[in-house]
C-alpha cells in the first residue's frame, strides 16, 4: 500500500494490530531508490514476508511525511522503519539494491524475534538487543 500522508501512515501504524509494519521511505527524485524499487517490491510480494509484515511506501515530499522521517531520526533514503503491530518503532535501516540481502535477512530476524528490542550491528543487520 501507499499512505499519500503522514495522517494516512499514523492511521495505517494505529490500525494495524496483527502485523508488524515495513515502510520504505524513498523519493522519486532519488536514483538509490529508483535502483532499490523492483528488488523491495519482490520482497513485498513474497508470501512468507506478508504473513508477518504490512508493507507500506511513503515518499519523503507527500504531505508531512518528510516531517514524519525527521521526527524519527531518519536522514537518508531509501531508509525502511519497521514498527510492531500497533505502531511502535522497532528499528530503521538502509534499504539500497547493495543492502537488499541485508533487508531481507533483517526481515527474517524480526519475524523470528517478535517482540523483542533490537539493534543494529556494524555490519548493518538486526539483531536481538542482548538483556543484561
Amino acid at each position: 500500500m501507499h499512505a499519500h500522508s503522514a495522517d494516512e501512515l499514523l492511521q495505517v501504524l494505529r490500525r494495524e494490530r496483527q502485523k508488524m509494519i515495513f515502510i520504505d521511505f524513498y523519493a522519486g527524485f532519488c536514483g538509490s531508490c529508483k535502483a532499490a524499487f523492483p528488488q523491495l517490491s519482490r520482497v513485498a510480494g513474497n508470501p512468507d514476508f506478508q504473513r508477518d509484515f504490512l508493507f507500506v511506501k511513503c515518499c519523503v515530499t507527500d504531505d508531512g511525511i518528510k516531517d514524519f522521517v525527521q521526527g524519527h531520526g531518519i536522514t537518508g533514503i531509501p531508509t525502511v522503519m519497521v514498527c510492531a503491530p500497533g505502531g511502535e518503532k522497532l528499528i530503521t535501516f538502509g534499504a539500497s539494491f547493495r543492502k537488499i540481502n541485508a533487508v531481507k535477512a533483517n526481515l527474517v530476524v524480526l519475524a523470528a524475534n517478535r517482540g523483542a528490542d533490537f539493534m543494529i550491528d556494524a555490519n548493518g543487520f538486526v539483531i536481538p538487543r542482548p538483556e543484561f
